[in-house]
């Protein structure tokens, strides 16, 4: 029996349809895609932080291109001089490979597991990723992998590293030109010694690091089920003999270690699980993790990056995580297992759901400032009405949906065999579909203001996309024009995809003038069907003669007690100016009455963090407009 994941993003009530223009509305109605509901649980090699599960080794049937070391006993390669390898290697049983002098090119992911031996010695290795965490070195087993005198480079991306069971990693002299994620589960040793940008490190399960002479290291100390910590970090700056494990006063229910001889330039990071009790104090948190496990539902607010506790518990029920004259830099969300959460009114660094479970964020900011927006295994990923900084990544059979999003920032890629739909989102860059995963665009994009009495030529993109691997395509679209919700009126089609040209053409002769829903409704050829919204403002058509008069207008800044608004009017006038939430309700009216011609400000404040729309009436017309707080 397949479980069904049922995602409904009702983003809008019709009291807030007025206030939202460009961006327009959009949801996702009905359960997983069907090919996500069959879909087994994914083997293929991924990682980042993003897959805190200890992977599968690929086989054959996974379609790769494999170079396999060590199915004969006592089988040793050596690479000297300049190799390319096309696909992954994979170095079994008491394999061996061992690379010297070489330059070193590989477009796949590097394996070693049972007793093998991997050895890079004065050489380079290019991982050439086309993308974020394409590629990754995993070391399983009781593996043993060395690197020495050498450089490593990802063509500009981060890359993984996973280090398991009871392997064993050295790094010794070598040169980092892209930023490494090392993930440590089971048991295994890590030594990293005269490295510039050594990356982040998961320190988990009962893993072993040690750091010498390190230039840059983002440490995670892990606090999961159990764990009951009173701690402060060090400060900024060099640390030299500082050690983290449960020899250490306030740190119990770990059993993990880590070491650091020399570390010149230290960050803090640390994850929080269900069950633990965490006091940080007088720390500077670069990064703060949230997981949440197995089959728990949580909903979360006001999560904001970048903040100061002088002593604060956040609203986290299954845990206890207070920060007392601590900065954070950055929270991210990692829900994993089956767990679903959902989120608002946040400002987050990174969002990854894992292995079957989902995200559901809506009105938030991902800043990117902790990584990028991910689903992998089977997980779900939806946002909605939020704003990006960061790219966007659906792997294995993951779906990830941007309902109403504005996207500053950032690529947007899929792989393996997951989906990616943006709708009626505004993206710095279209997504790409690779092997044999599926991308869909939604957009209407002109016009904004209509006449009356008229025919409207609806303009934007609809079209759908697959990788090599998959033969998916547009099945066919429908516009419609909706006069109530729940009542739509169709105005054209096709099965055609659309890029940037002409959707349909909309007759509004007899249409009140107003603001009107245009519902554009797709569906691809695996029967993954969606809907976004868009609004248009229909007006009386001006006389030849007539011209425009001067307008209200509305101004948001800062003051030095919250929020502040001024008002300009060209004459007298009466006005309303009021802030809302993004659910509809009136947070605050700061003005509302008579005003005489010339400039009005207001202020007011004790606002929660988050993303809000200001509208002012008046007779001379209305200005609606979206401003984020940030305390």
């Amino acid at each position: 029996m397949t479980s069904h994941i049922i995602v409904v993003l009702t983003l809008l009530s019709s009291g807030v349809r007025d206030m939202v223009t460009d961006a327009g509305r959009a949801y996702v109605a009905g359960t997983r895609p069907p090919a996500v509901q069959s879909a087994q649980t994914a083997a293929g090699p991924k990682l980042s932080l993003r897959h805190l599960r200890p992977p599968c080794p690929p086989t054959p049937a996974d379609g790769r291109d494999i170079l396999i070391v060590g199915d004969t006993p006592a089988e040793t390669l050596t690479i000297t001089g300049q190799w390319t390898h096309e696909g992954d290697i994979l170095v079994i049983n008491d394999g061996v490979v061992e690379v010297v002098d070489a330059e070193f090119l590989l477009h796949g992911n590097l394996w070693a597991v049972d007793q093998a031996a991997v050895s890079v010695t004065n050489s380079s290795l290019t991982l050439q990723q086309r993308y974020l965490y394409q590629y990754a070195i995993f070391v399983g087993g009781a593996a043993r992998f060395a690197m020495g005198g050498s450089t490593v480079a990802a063509n500009r991306y981060p890359y993984g590293f996973a280090v398991m069971d009871s392997s064993v990693v050295r790094i010794d002299s070598v040169h980092y030109d892209d930023f490494t994620t090392y993930s440590l589960f089971g048991a295994p040793t890590v030594d990293i010694r005269h490295v510039n940008l050594a990356g982040e490190f998961v320190v988990m399960d009962s893993s072993r690091c040690a750091f010498a002479d390190v230039d840059t290291a983002l440490i995670w100390c892990s606090m999961m089920d159990g764990a009951v910590i009173d701690y402060a970090f060090p400060p900024e700056g060099p640390v030299y003999g500082w050690a983290f494990d449960c020899s250490q006063p306030g740190v119990s229910g770990i059993h993990y270690a880590v070491v650091c001889d020399s570390v010149y330039h230290p960050w803090w990071g640390m994850f929080s699980g269900a069950g633990s009790d965490v006091t940080i104090r007088d720390s500077n948190i670069r990064s703060c993790g949230i997981f949440f496990e197995g089959a728990a539902a949580d909903t979360l607010s006001g999560l904001v990056d970048g903040m100061s506790y002088n002593d604060a518990t956040l609203p986290l029920a299954d845990r206890t995580l207070r920060f007392v004259n601590t900065e954070v830099t950055t929270i991210s969300l990692y829900p994993w297992d089956f767990a679903q959460v959902h989120f608002s009114s946040c400002i987050l660094g990174e969002v990854l759901s894992m292995d079957g479970s989902l995200a559901f964020g809506m009105q938030y900011y991902l800043d990117g400032t902790g990584g990028h927006l991910e689903a992998s295994g089977q997980a779900g990923n939806v946002a909605a009405l939020a704003m990006l900084t960061a790219d966007v990544l659906a792997r294995d059979q993951g779906f990830v949906v941007l309902a109403s999003c504005a996207q500053l920032w950032g690529q947007n890629w899929a792989e393996d065999q997951s989906k990616l739909f943006m709708v009626q989102t505004a993206t710095a860059s279209l997504p790409m579909a690779f092997d044999g995963a599926v991308v869909g665009y939604e957009m209407v994009t002109d016009p904004s203001v209509a006449p009356v009495n008229g025919q409207v030529p609806i303009m934007g993109s609809v079209w759908v996309d697959c990788g090599p691997d998959a033969t998916v395509d547009l099945a066919g679209y429908s516009v419609f024009y909706e006069p109530v919700e729940g009542t739509r009126i169709r105005i054209g089609g096709g099965t055609a995809e659309v890029r940037s040209d002409t959707l349909a053409v909309w007759n509004t002769t007899g249409l009140a003038p107003g603001t009107h829903v245009i519902v554009v409704e797709f569906c691809d050829t695996q029967g993954d069907t969606l809907e976004g919204f868009s609004l248009i403002r229909l007006e009386e058509p001006a006389g030849v003669e007539e011209a425009a008069a001067p307008s209200v207008m509305l101004d948001i800044g800062r003051s030095a007690h919250g929020v502040r608004m001024v008002v300009t009017t060209p004459q007298s006038d009466q006005v309303r100016l009021s802030v809302h939430d993004l659910a509809g309700r009136v947070v605050r009216v700061p003005l509302c009455g008579p005003v005489a011609a010339g400039t009005v400000e207001v202020c007011f404040e004790h606002v929660a963090s988050g993303v809000y729309v200001a509208r002012l009436t008046s007779g001379q017309g209305e200005v609606i407009m979206a401003f984020t707080i940030v305390r």
